[in-house]
């Protein structure tokens, strides 16, 4: 049994899942588009930190974030 592809957006969501948080370039190495991650803030779905750095709205803030 085969499973559908991922969509960009599900590659964003599981990558911020993983990690906390993480940058536009980071993001673009894994083959997402601005676009689409602009697509994903004006829905909600994503939380721009600062120029080109994203976390999901409901990540839990820790002494990491001030860091970055």
């Amino acid at each position: 049994m085969t499973t559908a592809p991922q969509t960009q957006e599900d590659r964003v969501l599981s990558l911020l899942k993983r990690r906390g948080m993480t940058r536009i370039s980071e993001l673009s190495k894994e083959g997402i588009t601005r676009a689409t991650v602009g697509r994903m803030l004006k829905k909600g779905l994503v939380h721009q930190l600062s120029r080109g750095l994203y976390q999901l709205p409901d990540a839990a803030i820790d002494t990491h974030h001030t860091l970055a």
